[in-house]
């Protein structure tokens, strides 16, 4: 994109110190081209930020629903960092230790 600015201008200095008018059939198309290319990468960038707000809701409440074992008996421990990766709940109890990372599926829509 920094660079279709520059370009559009370098293209109007150039106008500007060769006396010619201004060329908006030049530069229309231009624009709209640019202009659709930046709503297209809006639009992927819309599912990106979906799926992690639905990540970031769905941890806690996986770890809500975790602590409801400390009843009986377990040792429930969340987002435990490590030197590069992250363990979303790990669980201490009866049964042994678990690990558990947790993954948000969206529902198909009907």
């Amino acid at each position: 994109m920094a660079i279709g600015f520059l370009l559009v201008t370098s293209l109007e200095w150039w106008s500007y110190y060769t006396d010619r008018r201004p060329r908006p059939k030049l530069f229309s198309p231009f624009a709209l081209g640019l202009l659709a290319f930046v709503a297209w990468r809006f639009w992927r960038l819309r599912l990106r930020f979906h799926a992690l707000h639905q990540g970031i809701e769905g941890e806690p409440a996986v770890g809500q629903f975790l602590e409801r074992l400390r009843e009986d008996g377990y040792h429930v421990f969340h987002d435990l960092t490590g030197d590069g990766f992250n363990i979303d709940h790990v669980l201490i109890g009866p049964a042994g230790i678990f690990t558990i990372e947790t993954r948000t599926w969206s529902k198909p829509v009907k």
